[in-house]
Formats: C-alpha cells, structure tokens, sequence
C-alpha cells in the first residue's frame, strides 16, 4: 500500500490538529487547577493574617500566663481532679525553674497510669485548652499491664505564670 504526498500531508495536518487540541485541553485545566490552588492560598493567607493579628493583640502568653499564685503541683492535682482523674495520678516531678521577661516557667513530669483513651483526650484538652496556664511539651504512652486497653503516659507540661513566682 503505498500513500501519495497528498495522504500523508492529510495524515500529518491531522496529526498536528489532533496533538493541538490534546495540548490545548491540558493546558486549560492545567490554568483552572492553578487558579483554584491561587484562590486557596489566598483564603490562608487572609487567615493567617487574621491568626497573626489576634496573637499580636492578645498576646499568647498573657493569654495563658496562670493568674493565681498556687502551687504547681497542687493546680496539676486539681486540675485532675476536676476531671475525675485524681486516683490515676502516679507521681509529679517537678524539672526546672525559670524566669524569662517577667513570667515564672516550670517544667514538670506528670505520671498517669490506667487511663482509657477517652480520659487521655479529656485530660490532654483541659491541659492545652484551660485557664490554669499548662503547656503540653511532649508526652509518652504505653499500654497498662494489668490491662491491654487502658494506657499509662508520662507528660511533660510547662506551667506558665504571670510574675515572679514561688
């Protein structure tokens, strides 16, 4: 079979218009997907410039900074027992003391043994969330050994009070 000029000069226009069309669908929701990526990171960026105004206003550590001159260990205690958690408690060490422009920092270890999952999450909210001033710095899990379900961690807090200090 043998093609003249004339039907490979169609085969080759064909080609050419079939490869256009093919370039010019990609690229059109290739221009759609960068303009919807566009109008996300603008949404973002509006919020994180709202998220920055409100930190710079407030101010996270005043925020957060424990009002109330108590003890440390004593407000990690009530807090634990405000969520009903008072008995699982195993042991509070307390780590470093510090002071950094004008607010008294303390590290402390908090031992908790036998929680459920539920019980973690409740405690690990009203320490990040309350007015008691914690920080959670890290954590560790592992399962209980009396039993599988249930939880023993060890928690790393900063308490973060306005002041000097005790």
């Amino acid at each position: 079979m043998k093609l003249d000029k004339r039907s490979i000069l169609l085969i080759l226009v064909f080609a050419l218009i079939l490869l256009n069309a093919v370039l010019f669908f990609n690229l059109r929701s290739l221009d759609k997907r960068e303009r919807r990526l566009k109008a996300k990171l603008s949404k973002m960026t509006e919020v994180y410039k709202e998220y920055k105004e409100a930190s710079s206003q407030y101010g996270i550590l005043k925020k957060r900074a424990f009002i109330k001159e108590t003890p440390s260990a004593s407000a990690l205690e009530g807090l634990l027992e405000g969520l009903q958690l008072r008995g699982k408690l195993t042991r509070i060490k307390p780590i470093q003391k510090r002071t950094v422009d004008g607010y008294s920092m303390e590290d402390l270890e908090v031992e908790v043994s036998g929680l459920t999952l539920e019980e973690l999450v409740r405690l690990l909210y009203r320490l990040e969330n309350g007015r008691e001033g914690f920080i959670v710095r890290s954590m560790s899990l592992k399962r209980a050994f009396s039993e599988e379900e249930r939880l023993d961690s060890s928690i790393e807090v900063l308490l973060l009070r306005a002041g000097s200090g005790s």
